[in-house]
C-alpha cells in the first residue's frame, strides 16, 4: 500500500482533482468467485509493486469510502459468481 499511496498523492491537490485509492479484496480461489485475474507482479519494473489485472467483466461491490489524507480510499471487494 505504501508504493500506491505514493502514486495517489505524488501531485498537490486541485480543486477539480482528487486522488483515488483503490483497495479490492479478492479470494485467490477463483473457484469460489468466479472471478478471471492474473497476478502480474513478477512483470513489473518497479521493484516491490503488487499488480493484479482483473478481467474486463470481473464486478465489484463498494465496502466502503473514506477520505484520508486529502485523499479517497475506496475499498471494494470482488462479487460473487462473476
Amino acid at each position: 500500500p505504501g508504493r500506491a499511496i505514493a502514486f495517489a498523492t505524488k501531485y498537490p491537490p486541485a480543486e477539480d482533482i482528487v486522488s483515488v485509492l483503490f483497495e479490492i479484496e479478492c479470494d485467490a480461489d477463483v473457484a469460489s468467485t468466479g472471478a478471471i485475474f492474473a497476478d502480474l507482479s513478477k512483470f513489473s519494473v518497479i521493484d516491490k509493486e503488487q499488480e493484479v489485472l482483473f478481467d474486463i467483466g470481473t464486478s465489484f461491490y463498494v465496502k466502503s469510502a473514506r477520505m484520508e489524507k486529502e485523499m479517497y480510499v475506496i475499498q471494494l471487494k470482488v462479487a460473487q459468481n462473476n
